[in-house]
């Protein structure tokens, strides 16, 4: 069963509401870098085969674990409220993880005022540093995870069966990325600009910088 549109629109309504839910509990410090949870960056075999799946090589975050579980929890409650379990509705489920996931982290940068597309770079976020960049645009974790997406796609899809399920993938890659677009080019620099000024308003104030007014002053 091909996906609807609207199941493409609530699922990146999803992702952005994670990112927005993150910026709020990590602020500018990003990888839980400032969050009271236990944080590992050494252990035994079975260790350090989660850290390189799950975790990209970065250090494994109590936090972290309990978010991402949460995430695959919650794409599986279908199952418990009449869905069938069938290979293919798996298939479905799991492309849209893997798609919200690097969208959701991707997002985090758009909508954090300390960071933006400005500094969505290599050099300036720490915790991607140690990883390779395609071109030099985005970690190649997004890559992969686009990659595994489309190939649960396929699965479910099956657009060599019926052409109307591969113009189906097609358009809803695309719905994706306008959705992206926008976010990124409207919604983004709009958001930032309004958690600076609701932190202001708090009683005591919190100040936050937004990269956008730092450039500009520069």
């Amino acid at each position: 069963m091909p996906f609807s549109f609207l199941q493409i629109i609530v699922f990146f309504v999803w992702a952005l509401l994670s990112a927005a839910l993150e910026v709020h509990i990590e602020g500018s410090r990003g990888w839980a870098a400032s969050l009271p949870t236990w944080r590992r960056t050494q252990g035994g075999r079975l260790f350090r085969l989660v850290q390189v799946i799950f975790f990209g090589g970065r250090p494994v975050t109590g936090y972290h674990g309990c978010m991402f579980t949460l995430q695959l929890a919650a794409f599986h409650l279908c199952y418990f409220q009449g869905t069938p379990f069938t290979w293919q509705n798996e298939s479905m489920t799991l492309a849209l993880f893997f798609l919200v996931c690097p969208t959701w982290d991707f997002l985090w940068f758009v909508l954090n005022p300390a960071y933006g597309l400005k500094r969505f770079k290599k050099e300036e976020i720490e915790w991607h540093d140690g990883r390779w960049w395609v071109f030099g645009l985005f970690p190649v974790d997004y890559a992969v995870a686009g990659l595994i997406s489309l190939a649960f796609m396929l699965g479910a899809f099956r657009p060599d069966a019926d052409i109307l399920n591969g113009i189906n993938l097609v358009a809803s890659c695309f719905l994706w990325a306008v959705l992206l677009l926008l976010t990124t080019d409207v919604l983004g620099p709009w958001y930032r600009a309004r958690r600076v000024e609701l932190l202001a308003g708090n009683e005591p104030p919190i100040v936050e910088s937004n990269v956008d007014d730092v450039i500009a002053s520069r």
